[in-house]
């Protein structure tokens, strides 16, 4: 039975292709690395808006790759340690604010130690279903660092943005 509103017909499509591809399911490493590569072409939308093939392909795939994780069980130290993570980029801003990079490096590489610890007791740890220390590795790392990069960035567009404003009505 197909729905056919606009993209929706799509999305259904590749689900049914996906899941096809993987009658026994997908495997925890390819499914962290379908999320990171998602993740990145969200990622991409945000630095080309109007770009929309990354924003939407980023956004199946990672969601695909969600719900071929949540056939496992979840542990809750992984969520308490990417929340960690989350929490460190977050703090980010109050030192990109203050222009101390350093602090802001540390913290960035203390976010990605996070993400790659919490890949790793993402899933119990029986042998078949978990993510390789490698996998963890070569995904987490690159996630957190670039995701601190960004937002960093961001942060520091943003009080850019708001001098330039300030000074213009000031002149």
């Amino acid at each position: 039975m197909w729905l056919r509103v606009g993209s929706a017909t799509i999305l259904s499509a590749l689900a049914i292709l996906f899941f096809q591809s993987f009658p026994n399911g997908l495997q925890p490493d390819l499914a962290v690395l379908l999320f990171v590569l998602g993740a990145f072409g969200i990622y991409a939308e945000f630095l080309l808006p109007g770009a929309v093939v990354p924003g939407v392909t980023g956004s199946v795939v990672a969601l695909l790759s969600v719900s071929a994780l949540s056939r496992f069980t979840w542990r809750r130290d992984a969520a308490v340690w990417l929340f960690t993570a989350a929490v460190l980029i977050v703090w980010q801003a109050r030192f990109v604010a203050a222009r101390r990079y350093r602090i802001c490096a540390i913290l960035a590489c203390a976010a990605a130690a996070c993400v790659v610890a919490g890949e790793l007791t993402l899933l119990s740890p029986s042998a078949s279903a978990r993510v390789h220390p490698a996998m963890a590795s070569a995904t987490g790392i690159p996630f957190g660092l670039v995701t601190s990069l960004l937002y960093c960035a961001a942060i520091r567009a943003r009080r850019n943005k708001l001098v330039r404003i300030a000074k213009a009505t000031l002149s």
